[in-house]
């Protein structure tokens, strides 16, 4: 800590003794009100309008001093998993005052922002003041005191609104993350800031990694596995555990991550449902079109992905369609508009990055042959014709690719009436 920080904290801690010292004189001046009500005007006390702006003042500079730790931690990670894994995402961990989203509350958030390719990684740490004390059992268990939330400590929906400032939209671990996504779900609505991350849970994965252990609580796993075993059931330390699980689980399975997101709304789900099966029946009508009107049926096909990125992020793109890309990007191909093919799937990749299906590999394939034909297209004439008269060194187009009216592959995706499935 430099001597600004140092010089800030200072300042902040008094601050807060001096509020609080304001506060007692006021309750006791308060106790003794009818008293002083009754006084003259003249006689009351000259210096209390100057000591109520004062302590304004230090609530002011205090609360803007309220630190949260960011920081960046030196966190070894093997480049081999980022095949397995998003470039970036969070490992969070919460402290709570119980067990019970609906009763209790989030006294300290930890989370470290994870960059694979990356040496450090971005830490946050904050306190959170609650609305009722600390039980002693859980000062016992974390270290954490009703003077510390009050002293260093942010009121919820501060903290709440910080803390989606530095997850933003990326996916999110947790150690047992049903636990702590009910107290963020439960404080994100209290408060109003959405909390929409899709997540993955760190214990099922360690079980799934090691079935034969009896244990798989963090304290244990970190000694088991020689972890930093510093910071026990503080949020920040217990994240940096959490990690260190994450990554040597996913090390040990062979099984890509699965992520979850919150349960949906019934009226949500109903909603995306009928919205859905209309666009879906309203591309099965169009594909009639590819073969007699193809600029038409292109146009029809536009829509038809604008209404399927409405619908789907309405969703947090949980369940993106990617046959109405695959029947687009192929009257793209039949048409030649390569440049246009590989934007809307870059566009469709770039919201939805987690999508796989034999479709999506598909319309992959269809992207990097537009690219080929792009790139192709940019060669001087002399470098083409050597390329078609078989240069060494220049390979020849193959038959597969060399009429666009044959694209690679022809999907059956929308040749019967709409899937029935439905979203729960």
């Amino acid at each position: 800590m430099d001597r600004t920080d140092e010089y800030q904290r200072r300042f902040h801690e008094k601050a807060v003794r001096e509020i609080e010292l304001a506060s007692k004189r006021q309750t006791h001046s308060d106790e003794a009100g009818p008293v002083e009500a009754a006084a003259p005007v003249g006689q009351r006390d000259p210096g209390a309008q100057d000591r109520q702006r004062k302590m304004d003042r230090l609530h002011a500079v205090s609360e803007a001093l309220r630190p949260e730790l960011v920081a960046d931690l030196k966190i070894p990670l093997d480049s081999a998993l980022s095949s397995r894994l998003p470039e970036k995402f969070v490992v969070l961990d919460l402290e709570t005052t119980g067990l019970s989203p609906a009763l209790d509350e989030i006294i300290e958030i930890g989370a470290i922002r994870v960059t694979i390719s990356a040496e450090t990684q971005t830490a946050f740490q904050t306190l959170v003041i609650p609305q009722r004390e600390i039980p002693a059992e859980i000062t016992s268990l974390t270290g954490i005191t009703q003077r510390m939330v009050h002293r260093d400590g942010r009121p919820a929906a501060q903290a709440l609104e910080k803390f989606a400032e530095f997850i933003g939209d990326l996916p999110l671990v947790i150690f047992n993350a049903p636990f702590d996504m009910g107290f963020l779900w439960k404080a994100g609505e209290k408060h109003g800031i959405a909390i929409r991350n899709r997540y993955a849970c760190a214990l099922q994965l360690s079980r799934r990694a090691w079935p034969r252990l009896s244990n798989h609580k963090l304290t244990y796993l970190a000694k088991r596995f020689e972890m930093p075993n510093d910071e026990a059931h503080r949020s920040l330390g217990d994240a940096r555990r959490a990690l260190y699980v994450f990554l040597r689980a996913v090390s040990e399975t062979s099984e890509r991550v699965r992520w979850d997101y919150r349960p949906l709304d019934w009226r949500v789900a109903a909603a995306y449902n009928k919205e859905r099966d209309a666009n879906r029946t309203f591309c099965v009508e169009t594909r009639a079109l590819e073969a007699t009107d193809l600029e038409l049926a292109l146009s029809r096909y536009a829509v038809a992905m604008e209404r399927m990125y409405e619908y789907e992020m309405a969703v947090d793109g949980r369940f993106a369609d990617a046959g109405i890309l695959d029947r687009f990007t192929l009257c793209l191909w039949k048409s030649g508009r390569y440049d246009e093919l590989v934007d809307a799937v870059e566009q469709f990749a770039g919201k939805f990055p987690e999508v796989q299906s034999s479709l999506m590999t598909a319309v992959l394939k269809r992207r990097e042959r537009a690219r080929s034909r792009l790139a192709v297209a940019k060669l001087p004439e002399t470098q083409v014709q050597a390329r078609h008269m078989g240069v060494p060194g220049l390979a020849p187009e193959t038959s597969e690719t060399t009429d666009p009216s044959q694209p690679p592959r022809v999907s059956t995706w929308g040749t019967e009436s709409p899937r029935s499935e439905r979203v729960p």
